[in-house]
């Protein structure tokens, strides 16, 4: 897991987004009704995979879920 408290910025080769919404569910797949999770508003996650309009993120207590492009914007740091 990725401590904030001690870097402020992404490690390299590692791309991240924030959620730029108030609350989104994050779901077992694309497009998918399975809710596996929940994530709020400029909360930062690291993308393991895109697909189409679909980013696969890893949770910090370890669960793999996927969200939105519409929810997310590239964050950089």
């Amino acid at each position: 897991e990725y401590d904030w408290s001690v870097n402020f910025a992404p490690p390299n080769g590692t791309r991240w987004v924030a959620i730029i919404v108030d609350r989104s569910d994050v779901y077992a797949a694309p497009a998918s009704d399975t809710v596996v999770g929940r994530v709020e508003r400029l909360k930062i996650y690291e993308v393991v995979e895109t697909q189409n309009a679909w980013h696969l993120i890893a949770m910090p207590d370890g669960t793999k879920g996927w969200v939105p492009d519409e929810v997310t914007e590239d964050f950089s740091g």
